[in-house]
């Protein structure tokens, strides 16, 4: 069920489309991300709306494709829709970006599902109720950074299961904090700058080794403390990519114990909606010729 009426509807109270990047101060060029779990209806509802005022929205439809993409970049609002046959997904989710992202949420539930609306408030999410009309989901996203922003978290980049507080420049990964040297933390942010890419020695050496005696032994060292550090409270991250350098690959903390099986549930819940709305289209069918029965002659 879509959770906001068409892009085309009025939204007066939203004001005009560049207001909501002025008001939530665009965090970077491609303006306020958002991303939305919920069905592809949305990509011409809720995120047209939000497309429209300035913000870059990405729509998943399963919950291991919302993990995948929260694990390389953290958006700055994640709406959860559990009007829909993802309602237990969601609602994981929920706890799982509050938790480990550290970002605002906004859930839209059914007028009568008050369960998911106290999960949601237990998990310190903004909570709508469908149907939401345009205004008041700017409104909402709009709400939800400037919180983000006054909360310090602006100056916090998550990625995977770490956090890295670069104001006061500490890093934290699973709830533990990781003790790391200034020039650890410099090689740490360099390699996050873009997951999955390999950072040759040469370019580690260029951009924070300043001493003119440098070689690549000293990059060699930093690595290795980096990885005994963070690789003793969770699983690798830092990989050697041969005869180039070495690449980030953040590591996705689980949902909920069975994530694995949750895309396929909802894969065989969308196939029971397709056949059940198949079914619906041949009953208003059939009700249409009762109704209008062809005259003899015709």
């Amino acid at each position: 069920m879509p959770t906001l009426s068409a892009a085309k509807s009025p939204v007066a109270a939203a004001g005009r489309p560049e207001q909501l990047a002025t008001a939530v101060e665009r965090r970077d060029k491609r303006g306020v991300q958002v991303l939305i779990l919920g069905d592809a209806s949305m990509e011409e509802t809720t995120a047209a709306v939000l497309r429209d005022h300035g913000c870059a929205v990405t729509v998943v439809l399963d919950a291991a494709e919302l993990m995948e993409q929260c694990s390389y970049r953290r958006p700055d609002v994640v709406v959860l829709d559990v009007t829909s046959a993802r309602r237990s997904a969601a609602l994981s989710a929920t706890k799982w970006v509050r938790h480990w992202l550290q970002v605002e949420v906004v859930v839209v539930t059914e007028p009568h599902d008050v369960d998911a609306r106290v999960q949601a408030i237990t998990a310190e999410a903004d909570v709508a109720i469908a149907p939401v009309a345009p205004g008041e989901m700017v409104a909402r996203v709009a709400s939800s950074v400037r919180r983000n922003r006054r909360a310090g978290t602006k100056n916090t980049l998550s990625i995977g299961d770490m956090h890295i507080h670069t104001k006061d420049r500490h890093v934290t990964r699973r709830g533990q904090v990781v003790h790391l040297t200034g020039r650890e933390l410099d090689v740490l942010l360099v390699l996050v700058e873009e997951p999955g890419r390999a950072v040759t020695k040469q370019e580690l050496l260029q951009r924070l080794w300043r001493e003119k005696a440098r070689t690549p032994n000293a990059v060699e060292a930093q690595i290795s403390g980096l990885r005994k550090k963070l690789h003793q409270i969770g699983p690798a991250v830092i990989h050697t990519v041969h005869g180039v350098g070495y690449a980030f690959e953040p590591v996705i903390p689980a949902l909920t114990p069975d994530v694995e099986s949750l895309t396929e549930r909802e894969r065989r819940v969308r196939e029971r909606e397709a056949v059940v709305a198949k079914r619906v289209r041949m009953l208003r069918d059939m009700e249409r010729r009762l109704n209008h029965p062809l005259s003899p002659d015709g």
